[in-house]
């Protein structure tokens, strides 16, 4: 007996060897690749299936690797004894099964329950079509002329691998199976997209020579099967410059077969001889340009004789979920379940979902780590659970999970059910990745360990209540750099007079300064308004569960949980004092509404392009908190997508209006000095010290004469030079108190 020894994964193997059955080489790059890549670093607790197992060094790997069973399966009598003995020269307790694809793993086994069905398979088929006549023709093979051979096309166990491996596989179970263009790569990818959609990926692919000793009888084959196919992946190449022969279609056009770097990587390409030169197309017949007959890449010198084929390795991910309405497929690259498919479905009224909100995100993640603590500290989860759902929601908080991981739309009815449940279900699937190394609910649970303790309807409102606390905070800050532009303008120009408008006229002086505080006082009310009501975001009903009365939740879990959180948050979080009132009424968030509609009023009198921000969504806050019915107000979602927008939109725009406008206004204080000279609205001064009448005859003659109102007061002898610059300066009229006190001075003067 011919032994021969690996090293594998630290592993030493021992392997006889047979000529009638596949040499351990052939699966060398496909066990490099799966070592490298830690696919096979824990399969610990793990069914694993080795379809075609040849000498069973993938499956006598897997056994060393920890897997709890091994099935060794191949369709060849001779490899099928071969793996047994190899087993067992490396102690490895598996059992070898002659089988033809699946048809021999178990007629009596019970497929549709998931304790039946293998966690991984992992297939290296024969690819090689069939080459005997006598063969080609029956329905079933000869043991001894075609173990290596698949097919009249070399499909046979790819085809039965990707159509019916579904159902053998357990739930997130996987399949990983070698391929190759030589039997066609556009038929596999169509059977892939066919049976598994968005669930398989390519995660090796690598090109290698025919050996023609060995492959060269299969080779027409090959090359007709990817011409029917349309696939360009089986080729003749240079050795030097990697061009390929010139050939003539059918059509009687010459064409070359050719690579091309693409975005750093060779491809395959056609080149087919136009009028006008050459159009280069794709290995799927889609054009990427046309080029003149001297394109370099034309022409070249002799080519060898060598063919040369793509190699590689496919992942196929089974996830399907139960719940009490039946099954659903779910994405095998998402951490969210069945309850959340269900909401993406149900409620897919808006591209808006909650996964375009990383702030609430956060908040329910900070709220479900807080539940966790506390739920360890009462004895309700184990630590080692517990510990995996924290981890889970750090990555939340730290936006590790991609918002794709949360598809459910903002506008959702339910009272947010299906947001909770979108969390729950992330957390869950993540936490036991964590422990287990795969999705699913075999450790950590979305309902009995992350939801424990807790309701939608607490929970919901009390991560809106957070969220809506650093909308606000985030805001504030915003608009704290729009006070600081306003208060330093309010400054600067406190001394540079210039003229007022009321009613679309001129009216009296005014300084810069002054008009800079009064936008400054709206933004300055609006900010100690949203810090009040930022603080009354703090108050959280965390424990009330669905109506208030805090059925099912013990009374430790409701006095801790409000310590962890805001150990969890950084943030001084408080119980609420009315559970019931928390959860049936929403009269703060209108409060809320109320003071961003305010701000959003107040910028848009600084500038008509905001103005747009002046209806706001109150009017959409205020229906869906009168809409509260009962016990429950369960029109949270739309409150809470109003209001952060609003937040959003006055936190986004008030930066750049303070340092885009505000802060580059300059001021022609010469010419704002003439015109508040000029204008006639100043005749009120002469009103008050001759009465009505003067200041009208004043400001009709200084209208009529092109005077200022001073001017004209002079020229009619009512006041002199000196009394009209004392009472008329516009610095003087632009303070109540100096200009009270220089009329005092006038009158007084009059009458002495």
């Amino acid at each position: 007996m011919n032994i021969e020894k690996y090293t594998i994964c630290e592993h030493d193997i021992s392997l006889a060897s047979n000529p009638q059955v596949w040499s351990p080489h052939s699966a060398r790059e496909m066990l490099w690749f799966l070592v490298e890549a830690g696919y096979l670093k824990d399969l610990a607790g793990l069914k694993v299936l080795d379809m075609g197992t040849g000498s069973g060094i993938v499956g006598i790997l897997c056994g060393l690797r920890g897997a709890k069973e091994v099935i060794l399966a191949d369709y060849s009598h001779a490899a099928v004894e071969q793996a047994r003995e190899n087993a067992g020269l490396n102690g490895v307790r598996a059992r070898a099964i002659q089988s033809d694809r699946f048809a021999g793993l178990g007629q009596d086994k019970d497929w549709s329950k998931d304790d039946a069905r293998y966690d991984l398979i992992i297939s290296n088929p024969p690819v090689q079509p069939w080459l005997h006549t006598d063969i080609a023709h029956q329905e079933e093979r000869s043991d001894v002329a075609d173990w290596n051979e698949s097919g009249a096309d070399g499909r046979l166990v790819l085809d039965a691998l990707i159509g019916e491996s579904h159902d053998h596989l357990s739930n997130n179970g996987a399949l990983i199976t070698s391929c190759s263009t030589r039997h066609g790569h556009g038929k596999t990818i169509a059977l892939l997209n066919r049976h598994w959609k968005d669930d398989w990926k390519i995660i090796h692919e690598s090109e290698h020579a025919i050996d023609e000793n060995y492959h060269g009888p299969y080779l027409p084959a090959w090359q007709a099967m990817q011409a029917a196919d349309n696939d360009l992946r089986v080729y003749q190449i240079d050795a030097r410059r990697r061009r390929f022969a010139r050939q003539r279609a059918s059509d009687g056009l010459d064409f070359i077969l050719t690579t091309l770097k693409i975005a750093g990587k060779e491809i395959p390409v056609r080149f087919t001889q136009t009028d006008r030169g050459w159009r280069i197309t794709n290995a799927h017949g889609k054009t990427i340009e046309e080029v003149g007959a001297d394109h370099p890449d034309v022409s070249g010198p002799a080519l060898t004789e060598h063919w040369y084929y793509t190699y590689y390795l496919i992942e196929i991910r089974k996830r399907q979920e139960k719940d009490a309405l039946g099954e659903l497929p779910i994405p095998s690259d998402v951490y969210y379940g069945i309850h959340t498919e269900r909401g993406r479905r149900n409620f897919a009224v808006s591209r808006d979902t909650i996964g375009d909100w990383p702030n609430y995100l956060r908040c329910l993640a900070m709220l479900k780590k807080a539940a966790a603590l506390t739920n360890t500290e009462i004895g309700a989860i184990e630590p080692s659970v517990a510990d995996a759902i924290c981890a889970a929601a750090a990555e939340v908080i730290d936006g590790r999970i991609a918002p794709r991981h949360f598809p459910v739309c903002v506008l959702q009815g339910g009272g947010g059910v299906s947001t909770h449940m979108n969390i729950n279900e992330v957390l869950a699937n993540r936490a036991n990745e964590r422990l287990t190394g795969r999705k699913g609910y075999d450790r950590v649970h979305p309902f009995d360990h992350v939801n424990l303790s807790q309701s939608t309807n607490d929970v919901v409102i009390a991560g809106f209540r957070l969220a809506m606390h650093r909308e606000l905070m985030d805001l504030i800050v915003a608009l704290r750099i729009l006070e600081d532009v306003l208060e330093e303008k309010t400054v600067a120009y406190k001394d540079t007079v210039k003229l007022s408008r009321t009613c679309l006229q001129d009216a009296v002086p005014i300084t810069l300064g002054q008009e800079f505080s009064a936008y400054l006082a709206p933004i300055r009310r609006g900010i100690r308004l949203l810090d009040k009501y930022a603080i009354l975001c703090l108050e959280l009903p965390l424990g009330a569960t669905a109506v208030g009365t805090g059925l099912g939740v013990s009374a430790r879990y409701r006095d801790l949980i409000f310590p962890h959180l805001a150990d969890v948050s950084g943030l001084g979080v408080l119980k609420s004092s009315n559970f019931f009132d928390s959860l049936q009424n929403g009269d703060l968030f209108i409060q809320i509404s109320g003071a961003l509609k305010s701000i959003a009023t107040s910028m848009s009198k600084m500038a008509t392009d905001l103005r747009i921000l002046s209806s706001g969504d109150d009017v959409t806050v205020t229906m869906a908190v009168e809409g509260g019915e009962l016990n429950l107000n369960v029109w949270y979602s739309v409150i809470a997508k109003s209001l952060v927008e609003s937040c959003q939109l006055i936190k986004n725009a008030a930066p750049i209006f303070a340092r885009r406008c505000i802060a580059g206004i300059e001021v022609d204080e010469t010419l704002c000095r003439e015109q508040a000279e000029n204008t006639l609205a100043v005749s009120s001064v002469i009103s008050a010290v001759f009465g009505y009448e003067k200041g009208v005859e004043v400001s009709r003659f200084a209208g009529e004469q092109g005077l200022s109102i001073g001017r004209a007061a002079v020229e009619l002898g009512l006041l002199s030079q000196s009394d009209a610059d004392d009472l008329l300066d516009p610095m003087t009229l632009t303070d109540a108190d100096r200009s009270a006190e220089a009329i005092r001075r006038f009158m007084a003067g009059r009458k002495e």
